[in-house]
């Protein structure tokens, strides 16, 4: 195997700087349910997350307390391992060029991978028709009232928004609040996503309770016989939040 560098840069010297373009800006994965195992997962097994459904009926003047059942239910997450492999050949490393340089791009590729698993279940089939449709068009503030009714008995109202509509609310002063700010917009948060490939097609925009997606996540265990053949083992955190 074989990395395809420029001809151009086979016969300078390098210098020991590098510019690597990034991808689509990765979603806070902290804004949904996030259960993340101690231990090292095992890849194609499923993880279980509770899933509290219904509560107890109240009671009015009771005379005993013996009801109270609540309705706990099981959420099966599969487990796939995702794996990016890279490398630089010794002939590579002879030339100037460095592992280091190609991990920055990496990671960014795994993450964009682990959001497209992420906003896969962003189906109409799981959460509904949605409420707003901007096909062709902007999204104004008559669209936010629209959203945020729809979401008004959320514990949480975290909104994620791909490019263009996030655009379409850009404050166009500094007299104005920050995307960022909580509140705006009577929105918990107003998160930037601009990769929604894994959600159903046409899928822009998502507006959720921290409960409405679960997240099992974990790293996966080294083997032994692999382990010694590492020159250095690392855990970096993506800028998604995943270790």
């Amino acid at each position: 195997m074989a990395n395809d560098y420029d001809a151009n840069l086979v016969e300078e010297i390098l210098a020991d700087v590098a510019i690597t373009t990034l991808g689509p800006v990765l979603a806070k994965v902290d804004a949904f349910s996030l259960k993340v195992e101690p231990d090292p997962i095992k890849p194609r097994a499923g993880v279980t997350v509770e899933l509290v459904a219904g509560g107890s009926t109240v009671l009015t003047n009771p005379t005993d307390f013996e009801s109270g059942d609540a309705d706990v239910d099981a959420v099966l997450v599969a487990v796939n391992q995702k794996s990016v492999p890279f490398h630089a050949s010794n002939n590579d490393m002879q030339k100037g060029h460095d592992v280091r340089r190609l991990l920055k791009k990496n990671m960014q590729v795994l993450g964009n991978e682990i959001q497209d698993v992420l906003f896969a279940p962003l189906t109409a089939a799981n959460y509904g028709t949605p409420v707003v449709d901007i096909a062709g068009g902007t999204l104004s503030k008559v669209d936010l009232k629209t959203i945020w009714a729809a979401c008004q008995n959320f514990g949480a109202k975290n909104l994620f928004l791909d490019g263009g509509p996030y655009s379409d609310l850009i404050p166009e002063s500094t007299d104005q609040f920050k995307l960022s700010e909580s509140g705006a917009y009577g929105f918990d948060g107003i998160h930037h996503s601009s990769r929604f490939n894994g959600a159903e097609a046409g899928v822009v925009g998502f507006c959720a309770d921290s409960d409405a997606i679960a997240v099992a996540a974990g790293v996966p265990k080294v083997v032994e016989e692999l382990e010694r053949e590492l020159t250095g083992l690392e855990e970096v955190v993506l800028p998604n939040g995943i270790t």
